[in-house]
């Protein structure tokens, strides 16, 4: 039975057309991603879930960063951290980039989606209630206390803590954080029960908490559920199947090949350049035992939870930015 995705992605590549996404072109690969049970999700997918998110008006008071605006903070703070006067000027041209959408008054909450190795989290600032988290859909051992400086991510709140100490300085104001709730294991933190959800995840915790439906409701485990997750790739599927589409051209081919950072069967054009074939990423985790990989576009299936360590991609030294 062929499922939607294969529908679609017969017409595109029939068409030879690309998807014009929010946050920059998406292609086949990125579509069996998003419909696959088993699919990763690359740095481009959740860039386009951000930016979806950011554009909603609805979300005026709150923004959502995409993933390279931590990468360029933590790239940037390590590799200039020996010359002084170089990382005070990048910080000068940083934080002028942000006051342009920062505002004091009006910019409520900041959610920013961060790439750790093989591992999608996200990061959640909320100047309301005075609350710094992040979330982490793969359950670690507990943090002593309660204590953030003693956690994993300990040198990610570092760095937003100097990022936004160093903002309101900027602005002519000050951060207590003293008087913040820095929270490296939240309460109601939703947890996946297989090796390759991180990136589904958290595009929903996104959404929630774009929606500002954390401290408020403090029920978000409830909300996110490994069933709801499955079905939040109906939501997503649903918005990329509006996108626009634009023919591919020839420098997209490259684009495509270099998508994923595991081993996938890169695509190929024919030599009339009539069509183009696309793999869908090798699985990662065993599919029910059927013609074609479960969809949640077909079925929902039952998830077994599991004890191991996340399944590693396999590296092909092409882009290491995009891994799910």
């Amino acid at each position: 039975m062929k499922t939607i995705a294969d529908d679609f992605s017969l017409r595109l590549s029939g068409k030879r057309h690309k998807l014009v996404g929010l946050a920059g072109p998406l292609f086949l690969e990125h579509l069996y991603r998003i419909s696959r049970l088993d699919g990763w999700f690359s740095v481009d997918i959740i860039n386009e879930w951000a930016q979806h998110l950011d554009d909603d008006i609805t979300l005026s008071d709150t923004k959502v960063l995409s993933v390279h605006f931590f990468n360029q903070l933590r790239s940037n703070s390590r590799r200039l951290a020996k010359d002084k006067k170089k990382l005070d000027r990048w910080w000068q041209r940083f934080l002028k980039a942000i006051r342009k959408w920062f505002k004091v008054d009006e910019t409520r909450a900041i959610v920013l989606p961060i790439h750790v190795p093989s591992h999608w989290i996200c990061a959640f600032v909320d100047f309301d209630h005075k609350y710094l988290a992040v979330f982490d859909s793969w359950k670690r051992e507990p943090v002593p206390d309660g204590d953030w400086e003693q956690s994993e991510h300990a040198y990610i709140f570092r760095l937003l803590m100097e990022l936004f100490q160093r903002l309101f300085l900027s602005l002519e104001n000050a951060i207590d954080w003293t008087e913040w709730h820095v929270d490296p294991c939240p309460a109601n933190q939703p947890y996946q029960v297989n090796t390759v959800d991180c990136g589904p995840h958290t595009c929903f915790l996104m959404s929630c908490l774009a929606a500002r439906q954390t401290t408020d409701i403090r029920e978000l485990n409830e909300v996110i559920t490994p069933e709801s997750v499955q079905k939040f790739r109906y939501v997503f599927f649903g918005h990329i199947m509006k996108l626009p589409t634009a023919p591919i051209e020839p420098e997209d081919n490259e684009e495509i090949i270099n998508d994923s950072d595991w081993e996938i069967i890169a695509p190929v054009v024919s030599e009339d350049e009539s069509e183009i074939e696309a793999s869908s990423p090798r699985p990662i985790m065993p599919s029910p035992q059927t013609e074609n990989p479960s969809s949640p576009l077909t079925s929902i299936v039952s998830l077994s939870e599991v004890s191991a360590e996340p399944i590693l991609p396999r590296r092909s030294g092409r882009n290491k930015n995009q891994v799910s």
